[in-house]
């Protein structure tokens, strides 16, 4: 409603058009657009909504006028463009209409067109796929070319977002903002969709009071109420700018449209409640946006303030560190120093930095601009912790053995795990490349590496100084030596696992009963020489 008394100030009027005459008098290609555009009619005759009034309210009303409402940004301007489709090409001549207005008044320094900073859609096509609206999903990025964000509504309906789809807030487009639906209690409300990939942050939408046709107000609910509280703070965001904010705006629109963007979302709330259903836990928070806005350094000839931040401060040796530069915009240089890192200096603005030996580091920033420099050093910054002493491994009678003690281990034959092999004691079965990891109380593990080439483990059924029998074997083994000989017995599993070790002497006998039906390995060790028997046990006895 155009004359709705909270809102009839602050619609926008194109001075340039003459109502009425028929004419396109500002030559942007749009007859009449006296107060915004109707996509549906193509013409300047925009229909009365409950819908639109509602959500116009919300981003704009009146304030300071003693009745009604107050708009997030209560001096902004509304222009209003008719195109509420599912259907695509009405959806991009609305936008269209907003990116031609934004692109007349960047042309002609602000004597045409209208200084549009944000779109506002509260409409879309619920689990509709990005990939049928093409179109209208890139038109974010030529909206955003000319400085323009857009706010867009997510679908009303507990849908995941990531998986089901949506038009538009599953498009994707870093001028997008998608936006979902919380409640005064700050969760979101119950139909409402979702999605930690697809939606940017959660607004209040839920009984919200605002201006409707025939010059009152109502409350209303849905995602369709929570986005224009988005559309609202960019606009007001923007009215907080300072003056080189927006001169720098005015030079490159799509760089600082994105500057806002992150401002808007650096600046909001983190609520648990929102955990995996909101990228970053966010929801809308004003104060927040509008202090984002104020670290814009708008005195380019005072010094730098330096600030950086890290992500992954602590670790085992092979810690990443991920560094992110957080000094004010006025620094065009950056100086860092890692001690302990590799690589140990950069000028980059968020390096990655790796450290491979236990201690405790500090890390250094210096900015610079042409006239100061700014100095920032964290003592203590990153702690890389203990790791075990790398084991040892050694060949002793035919057994792998490392020096790793009072530490969990784990042997691996060419890479692959060796169920049971966590003594520090191994008997191998083949030739191979065997490693042994040993971790520490802290998670930190160090890995030793032995190669295997000569072990000479071919199967024998006999043997002219050991007998074995019978093979298969039901309930009992028999093992026979020369007289007056001793020997090792080691049982095991396929794996490798040992299930039994004894001294053997002439004659002995091994219980299988107890062992379930199944392939085993004997080793027997005499001397310098190791023989292994691939026994066949055919009890179905369990153990």
């Amino acid at each position: 409603q155009l004359d709705h008394p909270d809102l009839v100030q602050n619609i926008f009027i194109n001075h340039n058009e003459i109502p009425g005459n028929g004419l396109d008098d500002d030559a942007n290609g749009y007859v009449d657009d006296v107060n915004g555009w109707d996509a549906y009619s193509n013409d300047g005759v925009l229909p009365s909504s409950q819908h639109g009034t509602h959500v116009s309210g919300i981003i704009g009303a009146r304030g300071n006028n003693g009745i009604g409402i107050t708009g997030v940004n209560w001096n902004a301007k509304i222009l209003p463009i008719a195109g509420s489709s599912g259907n695509e090409a009405t959806v991009v001549g609305a936008y269209a209409y907003a990116a031609e207005m934004r692109i007349q008044y960047n042309e002609s320094n602000g004597q045409k067109g209208a200084f549009v900073v944000s779109t506002n859609s509260s409409f879309g096509v619920d689990q509709g796929d990005p990939a049928d609206f093409p179109i209208w999903c890139s038109f974010y990025d030529t909206l955003g070319a000319y400085g323009i964000l857009s706010a867009g509504a997510t679908a009303n309906a507990n849908f995941n977002i990531d998986q089901t789809g949506d038009i538009p807030t599953a498009c994707v487009s870093q001028f997008l903002i998608a936006v979902t639906n919380s409640t005064s209690a700050d969760i979101k409300y119950t139909s409402a969709g979702y999605g930690v990939q697809s939606i940017d942050i959660a607004s209040p939408g839920t009984a919200v009071y605002s201006t409707i046709t025939g010059s009152t107000y109502a409350n209303l609910t849905g995602t369709s109420m929570a986005t224009p509280h988005v559309a609202g703070a960019i606009g007001l965001m923007y009215s907080a700018a300072c003056d080189l904010l927006i001169a720098d705006y005015k030079t490159n629109p799509g760089a600082v449209a994105l500057l806002m963007r992150n401002y808007l979302l650096n600046g909001a709330e983190q609520l648990s409640a929102l955990n995996n259903l909101v990228n970053g836990n966010r929801r809308l928070n004003l104060l927040g946006a509008l202090q984002q806005v104020q670290t814009y350094n708008c005195d380019p000839t005072s010094a730098p303030s330096v600030a950086f931040s890290a992500l992954g401060r602590s670790g085992c040796p092979g810690l990443i560190v991920n560094f992110q530069n957080q000094s004010t915009s006025n620094s065009t240089s950056l100086a860092w120093e890692f001690p302990g890192g590799t690589p140990s200096t950069s000028s980059l603005s968020n390096p990655v930095v790796v450290y491979n030996t236990m201690g405790v580091y500090p890390v250094q920033l210096i900015a610079f601009n042409s006239m100061f420099a700014d100095t920032l050093a964290q003592s203590a910054f990153i702690t890389v912790l203990l790791s075990p002493e790398i084991p040892v491994i050694t060949l002793v009678n035919g057994q792998l053995v490392t020096s790793a003690s009072g530490q969990p281990l784990q042997w691996y034959l060419n890479g692959s795990l060796i169920q049971g092999a966590t003594s520090p004691v191994f008997t191998p079965l083949s030739n191979g490349d065997y490693t042994v990891v040993s971790t520490g109380e802290n998670g930190c593990f160090s890995t030793g590496a032995f190669t295997l080439d000569n072990l000479g483990m071919a199967f024998s059924s006999t043997s002219s100084a050991v007998q074995v029998y019978p093979n298969p074997a039901e309930g009992e083994l028999f093992i026979e030596l020369p007289a007056g000989t001793t020997a090792i017995g080691i049982f095991m599993d396929a794996s490798g696992r040992i299930l039994e070790k004894q001294t053997l002497l002439s004659k002995n006998t091994l219980d299988l009963s107890g062992y379930p039906a199944g392939v085993y390995i004997l080793a027997v060790q005499m001397q310098d020489l190791h023989t292994y028997y691939k026994i066949i046990h055919t009890s179905a006895s369990s153990h």
